[in-house]
């Protein structure tokens, strides 16, 4: 053999063994959360045009994997949960008042603790196989001709599924919470149905993964999961599909363990307290938090006292997770009561105790517990100076929120920020937080669940607007809100009775607008026409009622008013929202087509396309045409 062709062998056999080295440890030796913390903290920025929503859904479930698998963990760090866990509350920014861009920064004292933990040799590995890993599927998506092509999203028309599908996906997500795994997962399975575009189906079906694998359905999960992996190279769907599969390795893992304990019980071993802990924990890890709260709750009078405390909190924290904060509470607070408990699980349920009262809106009750972590924290000398601040800094910008948007104390708020500011000072992602709340003014029920509207939380908006109305019923935006959201819940007749009251209350171009959506969903397009003119008597220029005015005249087949009314909208929306324009030639196309004027129709589908070259329907339109 000549010397350069062995020379090369042994150089490609060297590499292929660092490869395998660098694959087998950091999948096996490393804590590989770090990465699915990075997907989750670099979705919180992504403002996309094209995005419809419902991927956000499916971050928060890498970020709930994440709270459970910190919490699983033998050894804890109460620091990290904490943290975890506000940013999960906070992710969700309609149910979470006040805390804009919390979880960003939660996410990042998190990532930035993490990367502390690993050696410079580790921080290396793991880098050169991201790099490898990165180009490794950069060149599989060339050799396959690209990655997945974006669809977007599209209301247009025949698309039905807008007034019946979001309830139903928002059901899907409360039975998810719930824990009535087999409920949501048929739900998911039935919005998969609907004429959904592909970036939503990439979304719903990593949202059903997850569902699966809390059902221990894994290899449901894992084939689903590789799926949208293939079928989203290079996009954002297939970043969270691996990270889902990453905790499903995690969830196999902890089963393991949990199958090796259970059946020592079986055979009638008895097991200790420290290993029935740990099938505690194993429960936790495999995601069977039912059980999981059956083992501690029976350790809640361990002879161990490190042991009783932990189960206590695990308990406390279980029910909180559940939604059962009314029995999280009393279990949080009395444990609090006790003597000699470990420093870092003090501070960790004082965090608990006051986020339960956070959650359960009791402001002044959950300042003074925040008020409890700062002086357990303050008065702790053992305690790092850098743990110290983190802690403290998280009281006092919890501490801020709700003096601005609960108690509306703009000064203490302010004065609470400056504290917090001080603790840690030059961090990029918390002077971004300082700034929101400095210029956000405290936010209006009826505000929030116009925004819970946007993001498809139509349960959480019609709760917001049942509150908002019980404080002032009169208000005529919150009463046509309200007919909107009772409609998408199937409540017609509540809907058009709340729509006709806000209407009368105050008509103006949205109470007028949203009553003609109404009629024109129950199939009353002269209704609708006619009030969707008043609409524009009130604002000329009020975008939505011109455009679906002109959908009315498409199903009354006016097709002449309908091209006008399209063909004006197409020249005064030049400097438009891409989407909107592409919406608008389609829908000049499909009248254009419907007027036997095919050639004019062909050049608006393809003007659409030009604009948003995913657009679906006008693909479809465009192919229909053109035969």
């Amino acid at each position: 053999m000549k010397p350069i062709v062995k020379g090369f062998l042994i150089l490609a056999s060297l590499i292929g063994l660092f490869l395998f080295g660098a694959f087998f440890y950091t999948q096996f030796l490393v804590d590989d959360s770090l990465r699915n913390l990075e997907i989750t903290l670099a979705a919180n920025h992504d403002d996309s045009a094209t995005q419809s929503g419902v991927d956000r859904y499916a971050y928060r479930n890498i970020l709930q994997g994440l709270v459970l698998e910190e919490a699983a963990k033998e050894q804890v760090n109460f620091k990290t949960l904490a943290f975890l866990e506000l940013a999960l509350r906070s992710f969700d920014k309609t149910s979470a008042r006040g805390n804009y861009g919390h979880e960003h920064l939660y996410l990042e004292q998190v990532r930035a603790a993490k990367l502390l933990e690993r050696s410079f040799f580790s921080r290396i590995m793991v880098q050169i196989y991201e790099k490898i890993q990165a180009w490794i599927s950069s060149l599989l998506i060339r050799l396959r001709g690209g990655g997945h092509k974006q669809s977007l999203e599209s209301h247009d028309l025949d698309e039905a599924y807008e007034y019946s599908g979001l309830p139903l996906l928002d059901e899907a997500r409360a039975r998810e919470k719930r824990g009535e795994y087999s409920e949501a997962e048929t739900l998911y399975r039935t919005y998969l149905k609907f004429n959904l575009s592909d970036r939503d189906k990439g979304w719903i079906q990593t949202s059903l993964a997850y569902v699966l694998m809390r059902e221990k359905k894994n290899q449901q999960a894992e084939e689903l999961l590789w799926e949208v992996w293939r079928g989203y190279s290079g996009l954002k769907e297939a970043d969270v599909a691996q990270s889902l599969l990453r905790q499903l390795d995690r969830l196999r893992a902890g089963q393991s363990q949990v199958l090796k304990l259970a059946d020592l019980n079986q055979k009638g071993l008895s097991l200790d307290e420290g290993s029935r802990f740990r099938l505690g924990l194993g429960y936790l890890a495999s995601y069977d938090n039912e059980l999981a709260r059956t083992v501690f709750l029976s350790l809640q009078h361990a002879a161990n006292r490190d042991i009783r405390q932990r189960a206590i909190f695990y308990l406390g924290l279980l029910l909180k997770m559940a939604g059962n904060l009314d029995e999280s509470q009393p279990l949080i607070r009395d444990l609090l009561k006790e003597q000699d408990i470990n420093r870092d699980l003090i501070l960790a349920l004082n965090v608990q105790l006051a986020d339960i009262y956070y959650q359960r809106g009791e402001a002044d009750k959950s300042l003074s517990a925040y008020d409890n972590l700062l002086v357990q924290s303050y008065g702790d000398s053992t305690l790092p100076d850098n743990l110290r601040n983190a802690w403290m800094a998280l009281a006092e910008l919890e501490k801020a929120s709700i003096y601005i948007f609960y108690l509306h104390d703009i000064k203490k708020g302010n004065e609470s920020l400056e504290r917090a500011e001080a603790m840690v000072p030059g961090v990029r992602e918390f002077a971004e937080v300082m700034e929101s709340l400095y210029h956000q003014p405290p936010t209006h029920l009826r505000d929030l669940a116009f925004r819970a509207i946007q993001q498809g939380q139509i349960r959480a908006a019609y709760d917001l607007l049942t509150k908002s109305l019980k404080n002032n019923p009169e208000d005529a935006w919150a009463l046509s809100a309200f007919g909107t959201v009772s409609l998408l819940l199937g409540k017609i007749e509540q809907g058009l009775q709340s729509a006709k009251r806000g209407y009368h209350q105050g008509p103006d171009e949205y109470t007028c607008s949203v009553l003609a959506y109404i009629y024109e969903i129950l199939g009353q397009p002269e209704e609708a026409e006619k009030l969707y003119g008043e609409a524009l008597v009130f604002n000329g220029d009020y975008l939505p009622a011109h455009f679906n005015l002109g959908n009315v005249y498409i199903s009354q087949k006016k097709y002449e008013e309908a091209l006008k009314k399209f063909t004006n909208l197409s020249q005064a929306l030049r400097d438009a929202n891409k989407i909107i324009r592409a919406k608008t030639f389609n829908n000049r196309g499909y009248s254009f087509y419907a007027l036997a004027r095919v050639k004019e129709s062909v050049e608006s589908f393809q003007r659409a396309l030009t604009l948003i070259p995913e657009f679906e329907i006008a693909r479809r339109n465009l192919a229909a045409a053109s035969v």
